[in-house]
């Protein structure tokens, strides 16, 4: 959940996650902010 609060990079961090994992760290993310 490291890459939730949004690093200096968040997208770099993301893009080394699987296509799925990518999509349901984004929709989290949608949900906080």
């Amino acid at each position: 959940s490291f890459y939730i609060g949004g690093g200096s990079n968040p997208v770099s961090v993301l893009s080394g996650f699987q296509p799925e994992v990518l999509e349901s760290a984004f929709n989290v993310r949608q949900l906080i902010e």
